[in-house]
């Protein structure tokens, strides 16, 4: 398959895009490209995640920090804490 004047033009109009004339023959290259590409036999070749055979190492997940919540409440906003929240003025009515 090829594409034509015509069918670059129909293409940027439905696109909405201001496309150079000079692009109908590189897009020819890379639709007959990608026509040898299908042409490629694939039966029985599994599909890849990554190149390599290796899988994701996570790091332990362990607390590292104290919680300090209710001390930083107390000194930041004493008054305006009621059950670990932060109290604020009603702004929507």
């Amino acid at each position: 398959m090829s594409f034509a004047q015509d069918d670059v033009e129909k293409l940027a109009y439905l696109a909405r895009l201001a496309i150079d004339h000079s692009i109908v023959e590189d897009l020819s290259n890379i639709l007959q490209l990608l026509n040898k590409i299908n042409e490629i036999n694939t039966t029985g070749v599994e599909p890849l995640q990554h190149t390599q055979d290796i899988s994701q190492e996570f790091r332990p997940d362990f607390v590292t920090e104290p919680d300090v919540r209710d001390l930083m409440q107390t000194l930041v906003a004493p008054s305006s804490t009621a059950a670990g929240l932060y109290l604020v003025p009603k702004v929507v009515e």
